[in-house]
């Protein structure tokens, strides 16, 4: 008998297609050579559907769900052509999202990735959010499109930037009404409370934990808006007659207290009292007058109470409950332990005027002051600054934040406070 050498079928080859771009469910006709007997054809590495070999020169399908921009490809028994253009998958135009919010509306920078909810309307499954010029697909949305909720990765908010705008998109359709997000950086203080921790969308009475340990809050929540006064990404927002409280004793005592207040939003006419309790919280007394004329820019306050022993901190808005307005913000509040300074025995170092906003005159009877250092301290006991001191013996404070220093000259020190 004979052996029959055969030809080998050719390899396919796609010459073109058409169209070259369109929604999922668009019939895509491709050409080319030696399509007979094939078997199936793929964009972007997804099988279409409908698949159907025409002639030997040309096929037909149907771009599936979820396909994506990307080559085509025609199967055969010879093997397999791939196309040298892209087809691009389009999304069709729908309707008009609307942003009215966005949850939180501040990060920290180099902060983790974090969940972004984003309220409005026409948010839908499919709907993508703009957020600093890249666009994520919604991980959730609720039924009425009124809300959806989308994960925004930690290299988002990598870097500070002062503010830019969260946009929606349906397809092509780009939303309405972009809302604000800001990146900002961290604290440059140590806080002894600054909030940042803590989670609370509601002003009912409730216990939190913060980097302190529990607060408890009344007519009070945790901010997180664009509208809260900040100086990170988080402060305590509190309702007239509302208050935060510790609950807990801090056991080395409160020497001064700071703390940097202001209006939420456009409030006006907001302010607070500070109150100190000795004996767990059974009862408060006030440390100082009431803070009032807060603004709508945070302002540090400070207060003396240098009360030893174990103590609790409450900080209430003035006015009376249940007023929705005006809310104020509270943020950084810092306690500082009672320290003793004594001064060895001797003639006193003095200074005046005290307080002062920002020269002061040295006097220490029988010692010439003029080209010394004054050793500036907080109330913790630690180094601040070294000033010079003139030839008039004075001190400029200019530099220094405002609170309650030791000024150290000689082996003298004097207690000072920077307005």
């Amino acid at each position: 008998t004979n052996f029959t050498v055969t030809t080998p079928p050719a390899q396919p080859t796609i010459t073109s297609f058409a169209p070259t771009t369109g929604p999922v469910g668009t019939v895509v006709t491709v050409t080319g050579t030696n399509f007979t007997g094939a078997t199936g054809a793929t964009v972007g590495g997804s099988a279409g559907t409908g698949f159907m070999a025409m002639s030997a020169t040309s096929v037909m399908f149907t771009v599936p769900a979820g396909a994506t921009s990307g080559v085509i490809t025609v199967t055969t028994p010879a093997g397999t052509a791939t196309s040298t253009g892209t087809f691009t998958v389009t999304v069709p135009a729908g309707p008009v999202p609307t942003l009215t919010s966005v949850s939180p509306a501040r990060a920290v920078a180099g902060g983790p990735a974090f969940t972004l909810t984003v309220n409005g309307t026409n948010l839908l499954a499919t709907t993508t959010i703009e957020f600093r010029g890249t666009q994520y697909p919604v991980a959730t949305a609720n039924a009425a499109g009124t809300s959806a909720t989308v994960r925004i990765p930690a290299a988002a908010i990598a870097t500070v930037i002062a503010s830019f705008p969260v946009r929606a998109f349906n397809g092509s359709t780009q939303g309405t009404g972009p809302t604000t997000f800001s990146v900002v950086a961290p604290a440059t203080t140590v806080a002894y409370e600054d909030f940042e921790r803590g989670t609370k969308s509601g002003y009912g009475a409730d216990t939190v934990g913060l980097r302190s340990g529990i607060w408890n809050f009344s007519a009070a929540l945790v901010g997180e808006l664009f509208n809260d006064r900040v100086n990170q990404a988080k402060a305590a927002r509190v309702r007239p007659g509302g208050f935060i409280v510790m609950n807990f004793d801090k056991p080395t005592g409160a020497g001064t207290v700071t703390v940097q207040a202001a209006n939420y939003g456009n409030d006006t006419g907001g302010g607070f009292k500070l109150e100190i309790s000795t004996n767990s919280g059974t009862s408060y007394t006030q440390v100082g007058a009431d803070v009032t004329g807060l603004t709508n820019a945070l302002t540090t306050y400070s207060f003396t109470p240098n009360q030893a022993g174990p103590v609790r901190l409450r900080f209430t808005a003035l006015g009376a409950a249940p007023a929705t307005t005006p809310r104020i913000n509270l943020d950084d509040v810092t306690i500082s332990n009672v320290t003793a300074v004594r001064n060895p025995v001797g003639p006193a170092l003095a200074a005046y005027p005290n307080p002062t906003a920002d020269l002061l005159t040295l006097a220490l009877p029988g010692t010439t002051l003029a080209a010394r250092t004054a050793v500036v301290l907080d109330l913790m006991g630690r180094r601040v600054a070294e000033l010079p001191i003139s030839a008039q013996a004075q001190v400029s404070l200019r530099g220094l934040s405002a609170g309650t220093y030791f000024l150290d000259v000689a082996g003298r020190t004097v207690r000072v406070t920077k307005e």
